[in-house]
Order: structure tokens, then C-alpha cells, then sequence
């Protein structure tokens, strides 16, 4: 019961993290991507993102008190809020006059920058190491 409502929670926070890094522009596809512009400089917001999911996945691991458990419920709340993230964003579809197709596909790519490729490292190795200092207490 607790580890599914840590896994649960953990997803809820992975998704309105991504959520709100998307709405604020800093985890967005062009600027994420573009490469890095010396004019703008470097966006703290994202720096915030990946410290907030790599403190929480560490909690999360200290809770879980077992790697097993840690690794399953990685990939779990991972893919849970992979689900709510997407399904935030493609609630515009509903009352849009634009194709739902495309904002389907947009939304698609958001989320797919949001958590891949880096998210789930810091994601994982937070879990892992929240798992082994628990092992240590």
C-alpha cells in the first residue's frame, strides 16, 4: 500500500514538474534542442527541473527501502507521468479550432523531450541512490 502510493505521488510530482518547466518555455523543443545561444544563456529553470526530479526520486528510494522496489517504482511513476503529462497536454484538443491531430503531435513531442533522454537517468540514479542510503540507515 505505501509503495503505491509513494509510486503515485512520485508520478503526480514527475508530471507537474515537467508540466510546469513546458508552460513556463524552458523545457521546450527548440530552446532544449537549438543548441546553446551565449546571448540568452543558459536557462536556470531547467537547472531547478532536473534538481527537483533527482531530490524527489531520491526520497522516493529512501521510502521505497529497496532497490527492487526502487527500480520497479521508477519505471512505474516514470510511466505514469509520462500519462498525465500527455493527457495534460492534449486536453486543448477537446474546444481547439486547430486539428486535434496536430496538437496530438505536439503534445507528443513535448512530452517526449520533457522525459527522454536525461529525466530518466537523473530519475534512476536518484531512486538507486535514495534505495542505498536506506540500506545504509
Amino acid at each position: 500500500m505505501k509503495a503505491g502510493i509513494v509510486v503515485l505521488a512520485w508520478g503526480v510530482f514527475l508530471a507537474s514538474s515537467a508540466l510546469t518547466a513546458i508552460l513556463q518555455g524552458v523545457l521546450v523543443p527548440a530552446r532544449f534542442y537549438g543548441g546553446y545561444n551565449a546571448q540568452a544563456g543558459f536557462p536556470s529553470g531547467i537547472v531547478f527541473f532536473y534538481v527537483a526530479i533527482f531530490g524527489v526520486s531520491i526520497l522516493a528510494g529512501i521510502v521505497l527501502a529497496d532497490v527492487g522496489r526502487a527500480l520497479l517504482g521508477t519505471f512505474a511513476s516514470y510511466g505514469f507521468a509520462i500519462v498525465l503529462t500527455f493527457t495534460a497536454l492534449s486536453l486543448p484538443t477537446l474546444q481547439s479550432p486547430f486539428p486535434p491531430a496536430l496538437l496530438t503531435d505536439v503534445a507528443a513531442v513535448f512530452t517526449f523531450t520533457a522525459f527522454f533522454p536525461l529525466p530518466i537517468i537523473v530519475i534512476l540514479v536518484g531512486a538507486l541512490l535514495g534505495a542505498g542510503i536506506s540500506e545504509r540507515l
